[in-house]
């Protein structure tokens, strides 16, 4: 295995008893954002899963995931 494979493996969950969530985005500083089915938004803790923040934006919130890059410039 070289240094660009990923495991690919579950390191933590969260029970959200919602048959319908929405998608995630995981950024480059540790977080995890997630919309419900319930109505809320929340961020949790890329290494340990921790809700660290919550939003109840009051509608259903399950859109497909997200993937963004952005690239730093010194210009």
């Amino acid at each position: 295995m070289d240094g660009t494979t990923v495991a690919q493996k579950s390191v933590w969950q969260v029970e959200t008893g919602g048959f319908s969530n929405g998608g995630t985005l995981a950024t480059a500083g540790n977080l995890v954002f997630q919309g419900l089915a319930d109505g809320y938004f929340h961020a949790y803790s890329t290494d340990e899963g921790r809700n660290l923040w919550n939003f109840n934006a009051r509608v259903v919130l399950t859109v497909s995931r997200s993937r963004i890059a952005l690239r730093a410039s010194n210009t």
